[in-house]
């Protein structure tokens, strides 16, 4: 989904809206085979769960993730 090098530099830029982006690309991809998400985005950008939960629920409000359901 994303270059091993994007990833590096997205960890290294934090929260961004750049890396928001990457993180809604990596989570529709894991929810549409039915992956679990926030580790699926743990282990793409080498974070914890806990801080890939925190980047999912960003990238949910900047609007960069949208799976049909009406979760939050």
């Amino acid at each position: 989904a994303i270059t091993a090098e994007a990833a590096a530099q997205a960890k290294a830029d934090g929260p961004v809206d750049s890396t928001l982006k990457l993180v809604g690309r990596v989570y529709t991809l894991a929810y549409a085979v039915q992956e679990r998400q926030a580790k699926t985005v743990s282990e793409a950008f080498d974070v914890s769960v806990r801080t890939a939960g925190v980047w999912i629920a960003k990238a949910k409000a900047a609007g960069y993730i949208e799976t049909g359901e009406d979760n939050g």
